[in-house]
């Protein structure tokens, strides 16, 4: 399940800041995301940032499907 909302978008300092936050109901668990951030929109790397809050997460989910662990 994904939900989340996006009330506010602001260009900061060659930014694009997004307020609010997402949260992700995966591998049993949640995952929180705040504090999103793109700089070098239209460069050749562009750069997400991102704070993440894990809670809850199953391990062995995760690593069969990624293959490590």
């Amino acid at each position: 399940t994904l939900g989340g909302a996006i009330p506010d978008l602001r260009w900061r300092d060659g930014r694009a800041v997004l307020q609010g936050g997402l949260s992700m109901q995966v591998f049993g668990g949640y995952v929180d995301v705040t504090r999103m951030s793109l700089a070098h929109l239209f460069g050749v790397a562009p750069e997400l940032g991102a704070d993440l809050s894990l809670r809850g997460i199953e391990l062995a989910p995760l690593t069969s499907v990624f293959d490590f662990g």
